[in-house]
């Protein structure tokens, strides 16, 4: 991602964790030149991604936090299902995943549809550890938060006992 204009998308329905990740991120020098698009809802989030569409600026990253204002004309119920479009929509997108969500059912359903590169508990990270787990995230190495990990693991287990009585 270095020596690019980085397109960012940023989806959260709280405006001071919005501005807190963006400023983190700008903290990192190679992100000095990023643009960032904010949105606290998915209906906001939906406008962003197909003014990105028309225009052809694909985004990059996309930080989209689980738990956001519905938008029911597109169907677009949580930040899972923004994902799912941006995943849809721009391919080569890398999204992360954000959440204070610890239900196994939540997690792993959002892990399963959309794949994300990143998917971190906001109870896991504080301000000092967030711009090193997004640079390890956009530089290709996949990080799933402990909490996120373990609910998954969780679900999993639970998934083959049951599978295996049936």
């Amino acid at each position: 991602m270095k020596n690019r204009k980085n397109n960012i998308l940023v989806i959260d329905d709280h405006p001071m964790n919005s501005d807190a990740y963006i400023n983190l991120i700008r903290s990192k020098e190679e992100f000095n030149e990023t643009i960032f698009h904010k949105g606290t809802d998915c209906h906001s989030a939906y406008k962003l991604i197909k003014q990105a569409e028309i225009t052809e600026t694909p985004f990059d990253v996309a930080l989209i936090d689980i738990s956001i204002p519905e938008y029911r004309e597109q169907k677009l119920l949580s930040g899972t299902d923004v994902a799912i479009l941006i995943r849809n929509t721009f391919p080569d997108c890398i999204i992360i995943m954000l959440t204070m969500h610890n239900e196994s059912l939540v997690l792993f359903n959002a892990y399963k549809q959309v794949n994300p590169e990143g998917f971190i508990s906001k109870n896991d990270i504080d301000f000092e550890m967030f711009p090193e787990l997004f640079d390890r995230i956009v530089n290709i190495e996949n990080y799933f938060s402990p909490s996120i990990n373990n609910a998954i693991q969780q679900l999993l287990k639970i998934s083959n006992i049951s599978h295996h009585y049936m």
